[in-house]
C-alpha cells in the first residue's frame, strides 16, 4: 500500500492540509456546491471528530437530478425519474432525506489506500458523534476524481437514521444502498476506489 505522506495546499487562499482536500474544493466550485473547511470539532461522550467538510446544504440540491439509480438485491440496476416510483417506495425516504436542504454534509476526504474496515468503523464513531450534536447529519468519506474530463465526487456514509448510503456527486446521480451492519462495507468493498 503506497502511503504518500500529504502536502499542504492553499486553495483560494484557504490553508489545507492536503492537495486531496484541495482538489475536493475545486471540484465543489466547479459544481457549484458551498463548503465550509475544518470550521470546527464536534464533540460527543465517546471522542472528538474534525469534519474535512462541511455543506450546509445538500451538495444533491446544487443540480437537478437526471435520474436516480440503485441496485436491487440482485445485482440489477434501476434507473428511473426522480421521485417514487415502482419497487422504489421505500427507498424514497432516504433519497429525500439525502436530497433535503436542511440536512447538514460532514465530509472526511480519504484517498483510496485507505483500509475499507477502517473506513467502515470510522464512518459509524462519526456518524455517531454528530449526530448527538446535530439530529439531521448527514455522515460521509468521499474522494474526488475525473472521469472522461467531469470532475466529480463519490461518497460514502450514513443518513440521519443511519442507513448506509452511496453517491455520485457531480456526475451521473447514481445511489447504492445497502441495508444491515455490514452495509456500508459492503458498499466500500464494492464502489470505494481501489490504490493505482
Amino acid at each position: 500500500m503506497n502511503n504518500r505522506p500529504a502536502r499542504p495546499t492553499n486553495y483560494r487562499g484557504t490553508p489545507m492540509r492536503s492537495r486531496l482536500e484541495a482538489t475536493y474544493a475545486q471540484v465543489c466550485d466547479q459544481l457549484g456546491i458551498a463548503w465550509s473547511y475544518e470550521p470546527g470539532a464536534l464533540a460527543s461522550e465517546i471522542g472528538q471528530w474534525l469534519p474535512d467538510f462541511v455543506h450546509h446544504q445538500s451538495p444533491m440540491s446544487a443540480w437537478t437530478p437526471n435520474c436516480i439509480g440503485y441496485q436491487d438485491e440482485h445485482g440489477n440496476w434501476i434507473e428511473q425519474e426522480p421521485g417514487p416510483g415502482p419497487g422504489d417506495i421505500e427507498r424514497m425516504p432516504i433519497i429525500e432525506g439525502l436530497l433535503d436542504p436542511a440536512g447538514t454534509w460532514y465530509i472526511d476526504v480519504k484517498p483510496p489506500t485507505h483500509d475499507r474496515t477502517r473506513l467502515a468503523n470510522d464512518i459509524r464513531r462519526w456518524h455517531t458523534i454528530a449526530t448527538s450534536c446535530d439530529p439531521n447529519a448527514i455522515v460521509a468519506v468521499a474522494h474526488p476524481r475525473t472521469s472522461n474530463g467531469m470532475p466529480h465526487t463519490i461518497a460514502f456514509g450514513l443518513d440521519p437514521a443511519g442507513e448506509s448510503f452511496g453517491c455520485v456527486i457531480g456526475g451521473p446521480l447514481i445511489w447504492w444502498f445497502e441495508d444491515g451492519e455490514d452495509g456500508l462495507i459492503d458498499l466500500l468493498d464494492e464502489y470505494w476506489p481501489r490504490p493505482r
